[in-house]
């Protein structure tokens, strides 16, 4: 028993990480497509593929030293169906009229491996059937999955050993496939107490029609990624130029850009920039117009070119003052008056955040000036 426990201690071990390298994709596409995602959607795409390492560990796992498969004389494959039969009715002292044999008998390797073969793949039949997919799609993908277990051992682990360390057996293609068809029959019993896949793909298309700040920051995240690589490209071709770079050069590189994410791209995309395009969304007018070059431009200079230089601006200014060390007495006035209108912005933007969360309210102070707001691509 301790060879099928070891694999899944393994899995469990690697799984956070390996996991969620897998799922950030599928996550992400999901999100693309439906402006949404759900908790449960995730959950279920993350114990999936928990599921499908810990079954891949388990055919791989524990893996041999190569000097010990090269020794090996045992057969490579068993081509011959229904082999398990023959060695149960050969090797098993079970006796149905005998209970003091069951406990003995029913761990026995005639008993175990056959079950095992079928267990591997039950879950994979739920999870089908969780998807939608009919018992004919159920039977050739689990078959398929089985196949590929399968041609991994006969491989010898795609070739790193010299030889197959476990047995290529036509009979665990057999009952794996039995496994996923058990899998998808017992799979309403099991679904009967989870929301089903429609239920949850229409409540993510409800909520992609909404537009939540959550969504929004994701754009926004995405957005100044790409607006830092560009800016980092800029600036090595400015450094690979005659072009001294300095602070200056690296302020007006940043507003450029600036205009260019924010401003020209939704210009000429529907109002979307690349972040919004990506989780579908996009500025228009009032009244569902598009939005103009001018009200775009507008909406840009009060998010970004009004509050970053300003606030640059402040700290350059403190900054300033305390670069001796200690504060001039002159500008103790001065200092005061920066303190509270950095913490005074700061503390109004915020305020003005909470409350637009707290109604619900998509627009902010500079869709109010611009005479704009965010919607969604998505229709509910």
């Amino acid at each position: 028993m301790s060879a099928y426990f070891y694999p899944i201690k393994m899995a469990i071990l690697i799984f956070p990480f390996l996991a969620l390298l897998i799922s950030l994709p599928i996550f992400a596409y999901a999100y693309h497509k439906n402006g949404a995602f759900s908790k449960f959607r995730g959950l279920v795409i993350y114990t999936f593929i928990f599921y499908l390492l810990a079954a891949y560990f388990l055919v791989i796992l524990p893996l041999p030293s190569r000097d010990y498969v090269a020794q090996l004389t045992t057969p490579r494959y068993n081509l011959h169906p229904l082999i398990f039969i023959q060695q149960f009715i050969a090797t098993n002292t079970w006796q149905p009229l005998n209970i003091h044999t069951y406990r003995q008998g029913l761990l026995e390797p005639a008993i175990i491996q056959p079950l095992f073969n079928i267990v591997l793949t039950l879950p994979f039949g739920v999870y089908l059937r969780y998807f939608g997919r009919s018992w004919k799609r159920v039977l050739i993908y689990t078959f398929c999955l089985s196949l590929f277990f399968e041609l991994t051992q006969l491989s010898g682990l795609y070739g790193i050993y010299p030889r197959p360390y476990r047995l290529f057996d036509v009979d665990d293609l057999l009952l794996n496939t039995l496994g996923g068809l058990v899998g998808f029959v017992i799979a309403p019993i099991i679904l009967a107490l989870f929301p089903t896949h429609a239920q949850i793909k229409l409540r993510e298309q409800q909520a992609g029609a909404r537009v939540s700040y959550t969504r929004r920051l994701v754009a926004l995240i995405l957005d100044w990624l790409s607006l830092q690589i560009f800016n980092g490209i800029l600036l090595l071709l400015v450094g690979l130029s005659p072009i001294k770079i300095t602070t200056q050069v690296t302020m007006l590189s940043f507003t450029l850009l600036i205009l260019v994410v924010f401003w020209l791209i939704p210009l000429f995309n529907q109002g979307a920039t690349l972040g919004k395009r990506i989780v579908r969304l996009r500025v228009q007018g009032l009244n569902g117009q598009k939005a103009s070059a001018w009200q775009l431009f507008w909406r840009v200079f009060w998010q970004y070119l009004v509050p970053i230089p300003g606030f640059i601006t402040a700290m350059t200014l403190l900054n300033g003052m305390l670069s001796t060390g200690y504060l001039n007495p002159n500008d103790v006035d001065r200092f005061w008056l920066l303190i509270g209108v950095i913490l005074g912005a700061g503390a109004l933007l915020a305020l003005h955040m909470i409350i637009n969360i707290i109604r619900r309210n998509p627009r902010l102070y500079y869709d109010y000036i611009a005479k704009t707001m965010v919607v969604s691509s998505f229709k509910a």
